[in-house]
């Protein structure tokens, strides 16, 4: 009797010992201490947004942005972008400008893309004295690659393409030299880059996105071609050195082309 009542304690004991195991302890040190973070490549949890409070999952696949900064370029810019597989995100993007590129039209009137034959207007000096005239939307394709695995976190990499048309009208004078007829110029853009970004979330849902990012590339430009050409005018019968719009365009690579950002997005 004495080793059936020995064994009967013995089972209690075990018994009671494991349901305590399931009782769920207060934290200690140690568990914070050798605990990965929610977003460490070594923690296999669901992949988390950071809040002040806590780790929030990213539950949207969709982002609708804004891009602030090219506001500085006289552009407005939205685009579109959709979580596809593992971190995987296409972009698509609509733009307009409403003014003169600054930037952009700094670094060509830099004189890194002068012509060396001398017959052709520069697009330097085209640049530097033409009015903005009108432009065509800024269409943009691209993709993302989140290193986390989850779209819409933390740092990624992309390519994009871009393109765009800008009009200008050309002064009656380049250079002391005369714009003889038509006056209107042409820039056709095609821009590829790729680069690196981060992306974060905030707000009461977890739903407003941050992104910075920057982009190196190449751009290439097709422009309306001048010719300069040694002219008699028929008043005075004297030579003088004249701009004329020809009916072909020409070529101009920019590279490397440098882009540095901020954009505020929504998700859902």
């Amino acid at each position: 009797m004495k080793l059936i009542r020995y064994t009967y304690a013995l089972l209690l004991v075990i018994h009671c010992s494991f349901g305590s195991a399931q009782i769920t302890l207060p934290k200690n040190e140690l568990d914070d201490k050798y605990t990965p973070n929610a977003s460490s490549m070594f923690n296999n949890l669901v992949k988390k947004a950071y809040d002040e409070n806590s780790y929030i999952e990213i539950e949207f696949k969709n982002v609708a942005k804004f891009c602030p900064t090219l506001l500085t370029r006289q552009k407005v810019f939205f685009c579109y972008e959709r979580a596809l597989y593992k971190g995987l995100v296409g972009v698509g993007g609509i733009g307009k400008a409403f003014g003169k590129d600054i930037f952009q039209n700094a670094f060509i009137a830099s004189g890194l893309s002068r012509f060396s034959d001398g017959s052709s207007l520069e697009p330097k000096d085209a640049m530097a004295t033409a009015s903005y005239l009108g432009s065509s939307p800024l269409l943009h394709l691209g993709a993302k690659l989140y290193f986390s695995g989850t779209a819409f976190e933390e740092a990624f990499f992309e390519m994009n393409y871009r393109r765009e048309r800008i009009d200008y009208l050309l002064p009656q004078l380049i250079n002391g030299n005369i714009v003889d007829g038509e006056n209107d110029i042409q820039f056709k853009m095609n821009a590829f880059s790729v680069g690196f970004g981060f992306t974060s979330v905030s707000g009461d849902k977890n739903n407003f996105v941050h992104e910075f990012f920057i982009n190196f590339g190449l751009k290439s430009f097709k422009f309306t071609h001048y010719d300069f050409l040694n002219v008699q005018n028929p008043v005075t019968l004297k030579n003088e050195l004249t701009y004329r719009k020809a009916d072909d365009f020409l070529s101009v690579r920019i590279l490397p082309s440098l882009n540095i950002g901020y954009a505020l997005g929504f998700g859902w």
